[in-house]
């Protein structure tokens, strides 16, 4: 027993200084990381994420744990909740999801860390029909259900060595966020965490990354241990112009491992870190899907800020002239805002307008699409969609009070018809040449809206929360009204999205 008490003692000091999982991504709504990030004084990349405390040292000023150059940390992760729903199939939904997360740096060169959570639950309708659907848990993993509900592990891994002042490796299993808002037509955390490999070079105004990752495909049915692999190399460069002008400009690739005529596995010539992939790709005779993204954030002041970003597939500047909705124009775009402390302190709002073009995102090759386990690597609705997002939330000591707002309209495809509104589906037989336009096909019309308040329990970084939810599916006539309340505690945010 007293061994046991020695234990128990050790934990609680390894885990007194650790706080939530701020240091991957500062992507909590409207929360204490964006808000640190509002300052044209900090002069941290906001549109790549997650920061490198030893890179980007200014992050430090939120995660307090790696201010000092050795730490190690022990924590536990977790999930329970409980509640019900109405206007459902099932009426009573719950989690219990049990984990541990541990963080270590010996010095200032080494850093590790791995976070592990297993997860038992049996969500709303919209998600338990999400899973049955795509057998994953949005923003989790491949999902197995039984009579209880859905498992899944997530995990995450990652070892970084800072090379140098200027340069960091990090190799591991995880998310990445490129964009300044809440959603990302870029690159966003939606999908589940995969395996990269990423360098970050940080010289005077300049942030550049080259991320090579590992991703699986288990569209058409196939099972978790059939899955099929590609690849993605990608960079993004951003320049902060100005103390208060952000610009970031974006280039993907991804293949398949292997096809009919060969086994690729991973292409050498994408490791070069600053070469461009169209120009390579076209020179190989190669049909790999190649993507272009811009960003742009303004901060007007110190409170509020705008931002911008486009992602291009394909398009001929002959056709965008026409303006006849030529299929091959794809591309998306976002637009927001974001006010910090608005009339009194504490108090931050958010809108956003987010779109994509039929077909954007696909490509000829099913395997050769912007996804991974049956999730997009951007926005959550995938391609052929139009969207506001309204966010805002209100922070007073260990209270949080967030209330979001989704309105959307999005097309699926019609039995064989092919109206571009599945990522997952080849583009080389569209449904029309001519006459697309967004949120074609099946149409669909979503509202949903959730409030939730949380407190701060000072201990583990567990916080205590309560939520209301209200969705409102219309597709083609057919109304589905679904709303929810729950009841639990939390710690170690994970980021995923569940407003879908």
């Amino acid at each position: 027993m007293k061994h046991l008490h020695a234990l128990l003692f050790a934990i609680i000091a390894l885990t007194a200084r650790t706080q939530s999982s701020a240091h991957r991504f500062a992507l909590d709504p409207l929360g204490v990381g964006q808000h640190f990030l509002r300052s044209y004084k900090s002069g941290l990349h906001s549109a790549q994420q997650p920061f490198i405390p030893s890179l980007d040292k200014e992050w430090q000023a939120i995660d307090s744990l790696t201010k000092d150059s050795a730490y190690f940390s022990i924590s536990p992760s977790a999930l329970l909740y409980g509640g019900g729903s109405a206007g459902t199939a099932e009426l009573g939904n719950w989690a219990l999801a049990p984990g541990l997360e541990t963080r270590y740096a010996p010095g200032n060169r080494w850093s590790l860390g791995a976070l592990y959570r297993y997860y038992r639950e049996r969500p709303q309708d919209y998600l338990s029909e999400f899973a049955d659907s795509l057998r994953i848990l949005p923003g989790i993993g491949y999902a197995i259900r039984d009579e209880f509900g859905y498992g899944a592990h997530y995990w995450e891994g990652q070892a970084g060595y800072q090379a140098g002042k200027y340069f960091h490796l990090e190799a591991g299993k995880g998310k990445h966020f490129w964009g300044d808002g809440y959603r990302s037509v870029l690159l966003s955390h939606n999908a589940a965490p995969y395996p990269y490999f990423r360098i970050t070079t940080k010289i005077w105004k300049i942030r550049y990354v080259n991320l090579f990752s590992m991703l699986s495909d288990i569209s058409s049915g196939r099972k978790f241990s059939d899955r099929r692999q590609k690849f993605t190399s990608m960079h993004a460069i951003s320049w902060n112009l100005h103390p208060r002008i952000n610009v970031s400009v974006y280039e993907m690739v991804i293949w398949q491992a292997r096809d009919t005529l060969s086994n690729r596995g991973f292409e050498l010539s994408y490791l070069n870190p600053v070469i461009f992939y169209r120009p390579l790709e076209y020179a190989q005779g190669s049909a790999d899907n190649v993507l272009l993204g811009l960003s742009v954030c303004g901060k007007i002041t110190e409170q509020q800020q705008v931002y911008a970003s486009t992602m291009l597939d394909e398009f001929l500047i002959d056709e965008v002239q026409n303006k006849l909705g030529w299929w091959g124009t794809k591309y998306g775009l976002q637009a927001g805002f974001k006010s910090f402390d608005t009339f009194i302190p504490g108090l931050h709002f958010q809108l956003e307008y987010n779109k994509a073009r039929p077909f954007t995102y696909t490509h000829g090759s099913v395997l050769q699409n912007y996804g991974h386990l049956n999730q997009s690597l951007a926005h959550p609705i995938g391609t052929n969609f139009r969207e506001i997002v309204f966010l805002s939330r209100y922070s007073s000591g260990k209270w949080s009070f967030l209330l979001s707002a989704l309105w959307v309209e999005f097309g699926r495809d019609i039995g064989q018809d092919n109206y571009g509104g599945n990522i997952f589906r080849s583009y080389v037989n569209p449904f029309r040449k001519f006459g697309n336009e967004i949120a074609q096909g099946d149409f669909n019309r979503l509202n949903m809206e959730r409030l939730e308040a949380s407190y701060d329990l000072g201990v583990h970084g567990l916080r205590a929360y309560g939520e209301l939810g209200a969705r409102q599916l219309n597709t083609s006539g057919r109304i589905k009204n679904e709303a929810w309340f729950t009841l639990g505690i939390r710690s170690n945010l994970i980021p995923t999205l569940r407003d879908l």
